[in-house]
């Protein structure tokens, strides 16, 4: 372990030790590695501050004009006190806040409102963990009936681009009890209100969308009369990552660790030093893995990390590979003449360059590609 965290400084040793016309070589190549660097740097850069959000916001059904005539209007608003538990990763939110309906005097009864519940809760039947008793306030011919709520959920959410992204996260209202054709909610993003301080540190609260009407559960595949029907209101928040703290501790490590591997390409091709230098990158490279792996979602898709991670294997791999290829060419030069195995060791050196450049030019594309992919 202790030997292979000095392999860089073995590395700049060998390097300004060597004579000036190979180092001369060795500065151009190395000139060609910043380059690619700071493609790298630029691409994730662009990719982090371009990151859209891939998260659905979930299609509602809309009534009729003629169908709301016979059903009660209800208002409804949201009101965020905070977020005690926030998570994208684990896809688990809690919600701390007030819900509020508004509704002609007589035409609901509060039995009827009080029977709402949230879409994914974690409870059994979306029940909610925690909800006062209505607070009612009469407002001329209207009442505004008041609860204030606890509950934990889960929402619809893409990590495409995880952890360059931002995220969506979807608030369902829903009365199952009831059917549109009683009542229907309608709301506005007005009646959306997020506290300042709201416990959520690490996402800023952004865009805010309110969408009503009612979801449909389909009972018999070919009879479109057989399903249920019942209001919902859709809450929408999306957020913005801050900081980078996971940009910094997954790709730093990982393109550190190969290019560790990749400068020893730079090393004389006869210096059997380098199969065990890059051997040893490579392992601490796929043990990385298990780092990655405990900081993702529970995702059955790849991610941008897992694009960069199997692009990064993928060439070392080619680089173990090459390197064989060198051994064997070496050994086989062992058995030719002074002069020819002179010659072909230039040539080796000359494929060894061209490879070099090989592996330059497919991480840089690769980058770039993954900013559309």
């Amino acid at each position: 372990m202790k030997s292979f965290f000095k392999l860089p400084l073995n590395f700049i040793t060998h390097l300004f030790t060597t004579t000036h016309a190979h180092a001369q070589n060795y500065r151009v190549r190395l000139w060609a590695i910043i380059i690619t660097c700071l493609i790298i740097i630029t691409t994730l850069v662009l990719k982090n501050q371009s990151a859209g959000i891939h998260d659905t916001i979930p299609t509602v059904h809309q009534l009729s004009a003629q169908e709301k005539n016979r059903a009660t209007a209800v208002t409804v608003g949201l009101h965020i006190n905070g977020f005690p538990n926030f998570s994208f990763v684990k896809n688990e939110f809690t919600l701390d806040g007030i819900l509020w309906f508004k509704f002609q005097y007589g035409s609901v009864s509060l039995d009827t409102i009080g029977d709402f519940s949230i879409q994914n809760s974690l409870l059994e039947n979306g029940e909610i963990s925690y909800k006062s008793a209505p607070i009612v306030k009469l407002m001329g011919d209207e009442v505004l009936v008041s609860y204030h709520i606890q509950s934990t959920f889960k929402t619809n959410l893409n990590f495409k681009d995880f952890p360059l992204e931002n995220h969506r996260l979807n608030i369902i209202i829903q009365n199952k009890n009831s059917t549109p054709y009683e009542l229907y909610f309608e709301s506005d993003e007005n009646n959306l209100i997020i506290a300042q301080e709201n416990l959520v540190f690490d996402w800023k609260p952004g865009k805010k969308e309110v969408r009503t009407g009612y979801l449909q559960a389909n009972l018999e595949v070919d009879n479109p009369v057989a399903a249920i029907r019942y209001p919902v209101a859709v809450f929408t928040i999306d957020f913005e990552g801050i900081g980078i703290k996971d940009f910094v501790s997954l790709y730093l490590p990982l393109f550190f660790l190969f290019f560790l591997a990749f400068c020893f390409i730079l090393i004389e091709v006869s210096d059997v030093q380098r199969w065990a230098y890059i051997a040893a990158a490579f392992s601490f490279l796929v043990l990385f893995r298990l780092v990655i792996d405990n900081s993702m979602p529970s995702i059955g898709y790849s991610t941008h990390i897992d694009f960069v991670f199997y692009l990064l294997v993928t060439l070392l791999l080619a680089l173990l590979f090459f390197q064989v290829y060198i051994q064997l060419s070496l050994q086989d030069l062992q058995r030719l003449p002074e002069h020819s195995r002179k010659l072909g060791k230039e040539k080796l050196d000359h494929v060894n360059n061209t490879f070099f450049l090989f592996i330059l030019i497919a991480l840089s594309l690769s980058m770039i590609y993954s900013l559309f992919r």
